[in-house]
């Protein structure tokens, strides 16, 4: 099967860390769901590009929620920033 995530223009009412949303689209949780020692992870993307999005692909540890950010540590798998549409950072 196939999960589309749609970024959407957003209303003006939510509130990001550095003011209004412009846009709003997902984050995915699987904490509990499965943990990994060693091995692959695998995803195809299709991603957007414009002023303003951010998509990335990344891991966190499983103990954030007792750690927290950064301690628990991440894992950039792919990141691309929309403004630069020519360079992907991973």
């Amino acid at each position: 099967g196939n999960l589309v995530i749609t970024a959407r223009e957003a209303d003006g009412s939510l509130i990001c860390y550095y003011g209004p949303c412009e846009y709003t689209s997902a984050r995915l949780i699987s904490w509990y769901k499965a943990e990994f020692a060693y091995g692959r992870i695998e995803a195809r993307l299709r991603v957007p590009f414009g002023e303003g999005l951010w998509p990335a692909f990344w891991s966190l540890g499983t103990d954030i929620g007792e750690v927290g950010w950064p301690q628990t540590g991440e894992i950039d798998i792919m990141e691309f920033v929309g403004r630069l549409p020519t360079e992907i950072f991973g």
